[in-house]
């Protein structure tokens, strides 16, 4: 629709500028009372809405006035620079008409013309800017009704000329005579087309039967709710709930799962222990033959190789006696640093042949110095870092047990000697060494045992 203009320059009608449209509405054809309006902008503007409807000649109008924008509101069409008015039902040839009060001579600085116009609604908004812009805006949308013929339905539904299609319905023109066709409800499409109203699909839509319980079927025109196994309708709130039974079979359910799988993690884990329990009595008898255990019994049962006064210890028993197997309980590294150290100092005065200087006075003065010596190396066998080359407590006892031996013979030795002079002294016969000789060699040949070898100091 056109916008009709009255507009001026210093007071004078500017008629160049100045329009009154008029609109001649073709038969049936009605300016939409749902979604047009009549709007008027200026600040010194009247408009009138003239037209015919139901053959009956019609007049509205609106009216702005206002001296400065100060009080405008953009976005606000409410009598401050902009009004509107709604359209009446049913009217066809329409003409706009804009006037002013004072021809524009106290706004013209900001507002040298009035505006009107019929507009589809949510189309226009106002603004300060309007009133100047609104110069050059030759059109604006309106929307035009319709209807067919001059019938009502009751009219024409059994005629040949209803042209309504399938799953449609006819409603009576509100603007006036004829009627018009509309597809019914859960259908869409052009009910005009005689298959043109297809069925909608409500169960498309999650929010139908979305309740716990329901679902949704879906019918010519319609949808159904209905409720599912297990679940019944309740009549007062209009919902799906759960049927007793079906409670009690879901509890069943729930606590036969759950005690099952409390049954399947007992089993696995009573499973898992025996299994594990099995696999270390297995480790510990591979263990048990691999270190020699076999031999141990054999010989404790037996009684042989004067194995005596054996104890066997258990885990437990092992760790306390170690402390937990601390570094510190190994043989030949010693219980505390100082231990240590005097085992290196012991084994550094050995191989530089500074045995001596390292012993006890007491020991020196009181030991045999053979003995001493022979003592010295077994122990210094007994701290080879080489666990192999240690020699065994039995091999310790024996050794021991020889230079025990050696000792006591020369003792025995230097006492009948001691006895052989005084009778050589009396009997003055000379063969002391002969008689020494054949002493010291059977005593050698009778008492002394192979001992380690030593390093002369």
């Amino acid at each position: 629709m056109y916008v009709a203009r009255d507009c001026y320059e210093q007071g004078v009608k500017d008629y160049n500028s100045s329009t009154n449209p008029w609109l001649s509405s073709p038969l049936n054809f009605t300016v939409s009372s749902t979604q047009n309006k009549f709007v008027v902008v200026g600040c010194d503007t009247y408009a009138y809405l003239s037209g015919y409807q139901q053959n009956e000649s019609y007049t509205t109008g609106c009216a702005s006035r206002c001296e400065s924008t100060r009080f405008m509101v953009n976005g606000s069409c409410t009598g401050v620079g902009c009004c509107e008015v709604d359209i009446p039902k049913g009217l066809k040839n329409v003409t706009l008409e804009s006037r002013s009060f004072q021809n524009h001579t106290i706004v013209e600085n900001f507002n040298p013309c009035g505006y009107a116009f019929i507009s589809k609604q949510d189309t226009f908004n106002f603004s300060i800017d309007s009133l100047r812009t609104l110069r050059d805006q030759q059109m604006m949308p309106m929307v035009l009704d319709w209807a067919i013929g001059n019938e009502t339905c009751n009219d024409v539904e059994n005629k040949s000329n209803y042209i309504c299609g399938g799953n449609s319905s006819c409603q009576n023109s509100e603007d006036g005579s004829g009627y018009r066709c509309k597809c019914k409800d859960g259908y869409d499409g052009n009910p005009y087309l005689s298959h043109g109203c297809q069925d909608i699909d409500e169960c498309q839509d999650p929010s139908n039967c979305n309740c716990p319980g329901q679902e949704c079927i879906n019918e010519p025109g319609k949808f159904t709710c209905f409720c599912i196994k297990g679940y019944h309708l309740d009549q007062s709130a209009g919902v799906c709930v759960p049927n007793q039974s079906s409670l009690q079979v879901k509890l069943l359910v729930g606590l036969g799962t759950s005690f099952g799988t409390l049954f399947l993690i007992t089993i696995s884990l009573v499973l898992f222990n025996a299994i594990k329990k099995r696999s270390e009595t297995k480790l510990k008898k591979l263990f048990f033959k691999k270190n020699g255990g076999l031999l141990l019994q054999q010989q404790i049962s037996s009684n042989e190789n004067n194995v005596q006064n054996i104890t066997l210890f258990n885990s437990k028993e092992l760790e306390k006696a170690t402390d937990y197997f601390s570094e510190n309980r190994i043989v030949g590294k010693g219980g505390q640093e100082a231990d240590r150290s005097l085992s290196i100092y012991f084994l550094h005065s050995m191989e530089e042949n500074h045995l001596l200087d390292i012993l006890d006075d007491r020991v020196k003065k009181e030991g045999d110095k053979e003995e001493v010596i022979i003592v010295a190396n077994l122990a210094k066998r007994c701290l080879h870092l080489n666990g192999r080359k240690r020699p065994t407590m039995r091999e310790v006892a024996i050794e021991l047990q020889g230079i025990r031996k050696t000792s006591d013979g020369q003792q025995n030795y230097e006492e009948l000697q001691f006895s052989r002079s005084e009778e050589i002294e009396h009997s003055d016969v000379s063969f002391t060494s002969t008689g020494s000789f054949s002493i010291i060699a059977s005593t050698s040949s009778s008492t002394v045992l192979p001992l380690l070898p030593f390093k002369t100091i």
